[in-house]
């Protein structure tokens, strides 16, 4: 084809079959070629992580016949096609990458990650004398470069749209509605296989929503199969293109989507985890909201003791709650703690990190006493010494928390995992 081998960014190039080849190829094969396929396979996925791409796939299939065919004819390596898009990005490179994709995984489902960001030179963008504003004409190479690269993903009259099962699509902060219209407008094909959707507008200049209704109801049509729904404060959901009764996992980031779920939120029937991050105390309704199979529920922000208060929720088990605001103490005993297993708890207010400066010892322990079926409690390192001092308080009110067993103690990541656990502290109550 003309092109430079050492150039990755003629994807097709590699992995067009050959007969010859400039990789050294002993003729005695190596120990790692005697592994099964079925470990090599997990090697290679293991390897590329969760950022998987197709110049893994590339790197992998120049090592040997043997690993280039094995990696040419499994679908699954191919399947996610993960595109960060911005304007250094070589659009050419990424429309064959794409490509490459959607022949190589042939009938298989895809996952879609899009990632927009930097639409502006950073020079450009740090000059504090000359601020910006980004505008449909300052992106248009970028925007024309995301057109191609849906429209490969799609095919022709969106002829891979069926093939779509799974869609993350996050834009970078400061894009007007109108922008963020048309980039969402480029995903309007039926796709009824689709069973997640994350879509993350980023914050935009302009605070009020100007989308006209009847566009929005006509963006993503048919999601009659979408069981994940993940949207943020710019993003209003509508009954009319999916089936809230059908949902599994909803993640909800602020007004109006806030808003629209207390109004809709007991259709949700089979809902059984939920993320809530609240920025805005005034769109929780006075409505209660019965979720029967909430099973997972996090929530964050401004107000989340008050969003608590309102969800109705017999199965919950594991209860996250981050920045909790104990001034409002009325709420702690509005909420229904009786079948809650797991609690993780994550605070920024300064007054939380000692025992002696904390002055919601005695909320904490309230709310502990009424969790009679809690096993474990995971938290910041910080905040170790208030909540052993909750525990002690609230054991000393009578025979409670009997099935509480171990604190987890970990770093200050805010996502709670293996990787950040520092320790595990035993809760048992001696001679249970």
């Amino acid at each position: 084809m003309g092109h430079s081998q050492s150039d990755e960014s003629e994807i097709i190039h590699y992995i067009e079959p050959s007969e010859s080849s400039s990789v050294s190829r002993p003729r005695k094969r190596a120990e790692v070629q005697k592994l099964p396929e079925e470990l090599l396979l997990y090697i290679f996925e293991f390897i590329a992580g969760d950022d998987h791409n197709v110049m893994d796939n590339v790197s992998f299939m120049m090592v040997c016949r043997l690993w280039d065919a094995l990696v040419r004819n499994t679908r699954a390596l191919w399947s996610t096609i993960s595109i960060a898009l911005d304007c250094y990005s070589d659009i050419s490179s990424l429309c064959d990458q794409a490509r490459a994709c959607i022949r190589y995984s042939e009938n298989a489902m895809l996952d879609i990650r899009v990632q927009i960001d930097s639409m502006l030179d950073t020079d450009l963008e740090d000059d504090e004398d000359d601020p910006l504003e980004i505008t449909t004409l300052e992106i248009e190479p970028i925007f024309r470069g995301y057109l191609n690269l849906i429209g490969v993903l799609l095919g022709e009259f969106g002829c891979n749209a069926w093939r779509w099962q799974s869609v993350s699509l996050w834009l970078a902060s400061g894009l007007d509605d109108k922008i963020s219209l048309y980039i969402l407008r480029s995903l309007a094909y039926q796709m009824p296989n689709l069973r997640n959707l994350s879509i993350h507008l980023g914050y935009a200049p302009n605070t009020e929503i100007s989308w006209d209704a009847v566009q929005l109801l006509d963006i993503l049509p048919g999601l009659t199969s979408l069981r994940s729904l993940s949207v943020d404060h710019r993003f209003i959901l509508r009954i009319h293109s999916f089936v809230p009764s059908l949902i599994v996992e909803l993640t909800l980031m602020d007004s109006p989507s806030v808003r629209e779920f207390f109004s809709i939120g007991s259709q949700f029937t089979a809902l059984q985890r939920l993320s809530v991050d609240l920025r805005d105390r005034n769109v929780i309704s006075g409505r209660d909201v019965f979720l029967p199979a909430l099973t997972y529920l996090k929530a964050s922000g401004w107000s989340p003791l008050e969003l608590i208060s309102h969800l109705m929720a017999e199965k919950l088990a594991y209860l996250d709650i981050a920045d909790a605001d104990f001034t409002a103490s009325h709420l702690v005993g509005s909420i229904a703690y009786g079948s809650i297993t797991t609690l993780s708890w994550r605070s920024r207010d300064p007054t939380m990190m000692t025992g002696r400066t904390c002055n919601y010892i005695t909320l904490l322990a309230f709310m502990l006493v009424q969790c009679s079926l809690l096993v474990e409690i995971r938290l910041w390192k910080k905040h170790r010494d208030v909540f052993e001092q909750a525990v002690t308080k609230a054991r000393r009110e009578g025979p409670v928390l009997k099935a509480l067993r171990r604190l987890k103690i970990y770093g200050s990541c805010w996502e709670f995992n293996d990787q950040n656990l520092a320790e595990v502290i035993n809760m048992s109550i001696p001679g249970d």
